[in-house]
């Protein structure tokens, strides 16, 4: 909770109490006063705090108490201090009491289900700039709409290490919010306009930092469904220290995507039906997979998993499309005397890319197809496409949720160079994404693990930075090595060929 919002829910408590003593309640300075300061400091949260719709049930509190404080000092001034200005009963006086507690209450549980959060500092020598760009192919044509011209385009958020003039303020952690009823599928809209309210720690096109003779790249893959947004934990850690980071968007395909310009991409109808088959296939097979310990067994399931269907293979080969194309656009941008902000900033011979859950499986495909790219992560995603029959030769890591342990094991025999497998315990899917520390109620309702969510974003990141800073940058950080972890919930092997 914010500092305002404690100082009106005591307040609103105290005003509240009042009410409910008989001293207090007959005195019409005490009566009155407290319920005004209390509207007072709510009028003060929400300009200086900004309001928010979690709130609404202490904002009802406070306008019920100031309407029955003027009320009862209206009725003292006619009477004087007569036991009229109290509750005429106990019923009356017990409905007034529970009503104050079950507003306060709701509104304090709402507040902290859904907190105004800032995002902890990042640990890198740079400041961290944020900018938007927008990618049209006109090579490929959307397959995803019904419209035979439209052509692919798609957009990405990126961070970048920065220079800041003094007094600039971050980005809220979501600038551009969907109208509310737009966003689809999924929670509505207005369940996260809080995160409008929350801090990042990244300054909207801020200068790109000097001095360095060109940043490397890494590029993002995020989870099916799952917003462009959903990482930037490790992207303000990756840029802090000094990585150019690009999350992409996935029109049609991922929930509703809302341009900087304020209008909403929407969800494909086709697509999310497309999905229900697919999961209606698939779901069998993947709980006779979990369902046995035999090695065997579950090798055997995830080949069947992936010869029955195609939905993810076309999801997967439109994003791998889109980084391609995004990689050749960079090679455009960093021409010297581009106009672009990162013109003769990046450096194209080290480009990596990591991805969670479907975003995982993106990466592998990636570094498959495009040498271009010199290492990926999957982020405990199963791994589609052709690398369960093809061999990857860059480095490669395999990070598992506890939950999701073992699941890609089958093809580990095709990483050809180095391969990491790393396993995180105590953590579950989302653990890999922002959600459990941004949004608690993830974690109540069991979508994250038992891990405190800030440790896992800790272990996360740090496990990304060193291994693109020894697979990029040529440094070579012990953390990599099991003996020298200081994070006991990490089992991690090195496999070299």
């Amino acid at each position: 909770m914010r500092p305002l919002e404690i100082v009106v829910v005591v307040l609103g408590s105290v005003a509240a109490a009042g009410m409910l003593v008989p001293r207090l309640s007959k005195n019409k300075e005490l009566c009155l006063y407290p319920s005004i300061v209390a509207m007072l400091a709510t009028v003060a949260h929400q300009v200086i705090e900004g309001t928010r719709w979690h709130m609404g049930p202490v904002y009802v509190l406070i306008v019920l108490l100031v309407g029955v404080a003027l009320k009862r000092s209206a009725r003292i001034g006619r009477e004087g201090s007569s036991f009229g200005s109290r509750f005429s009963s106990k019923a009356k006086a017990v409905l007034f009491g529970g009503a104050a507690a079950l507003l306060l209450g709701v509104g304090v549980v709402l507040m902290l289900l859904f907190p105004v959060v800032h995002l902890p500092d990042p640990t890198g020598p740079y400041a961290v700039g944020t900018t938007y760009l927008e990618f049209v192919d006109s090579s490929r044509t959307e397959t995803l709409t019904d419209d035979p011209i439209d052509l692919r385009e798609f957009s990405a958020r990126v961070w970048y290490p920065a220079e800041l003039d003094s007094g600039e303020d971050p980005m809220p952690y979501i600038e551009y919010t969907a109208p509310v009823g737009s966003l689809e599928p999924g929670a509505p809209a207005i369940a996260f306009s809080h995160l409008k309210l929350s801090r990042s720690n990244s300054h909207l096109n801020a200068r790109i930092a000097e001095g360095n003779t060109g940043y490397p790249i890494l590029l993002v893959s995020v989870g099916f469904l799952a917003g462009y947004e959903d990482h930037q934990l490790a992207a303000e850690e990756l840029a802090s220290n000094g990585f150019v980071v690009l999350s992409f968007t996935n029109p049609y395909e991922s929930a509703s995507v809302v341009r900087p310009d304020g209008t909403v991409v929407p969800f494909s109808a086709e697509h999310g039906e497309n999905y229900e088959q697919h999961m209606n296939t698939t779901m069998p097979l993947w709980a006779e997979f979990w369902g046995s310990d035999d090695t065997t067994v579950t090798y055997e399931v995830a080949r069947r998993i992936l010869a029955s269907e195609n939905f993810m293979d076309n999801v997967l080969r439109i994003r791998v499309a889109d980084l391609r194309y995004a990689i050749g656009e960079l090679e455009r941008m960093n021409v010297a005397g581009s106009g672009s902000l990162f013109s003769a900033k990046l450096d194209l011979t080290r480009i990596g890319v990591f991805g969670h859950s479907m975003g995982g499986a993106v990466a592998g495909q990636l570094c498959l197809v495009d040498d271009r790219v010199k290492a990926g992560v999957n982020l405990d995603g199963f791994q589609f496409g052709d690398v369960v029959t093809d061999t990857i030769e860059q480095p490669f890591m395999t990070a598992y949720s506890e939950a999701f342990e073992g699941a890609n094991d089958f093809i580990l025999g095709n990483f050809g160079d180095m391969t990491y497998v790393l396993t995180i315990a105590g953590s579950t899917h989302m653990n890999f994404s922002d959600w459990p520390v941004i949004l608690p109620l993830t974690r109540r309702l069991g979508m994250a693990g038992p891990i405190e969510p800030a440790r896992a974003a800790e272990i996360t990141n740090a496990y990304l930075l060193a291994f693109f800073d020894r697979h990029l940058r040529g440094v070579e950080p012990p953390l990599l090595e099991r003996s020298a972890s200081p994070y006991p919930e990490v089992h991690i092997e090195v496999r070299t060929p």
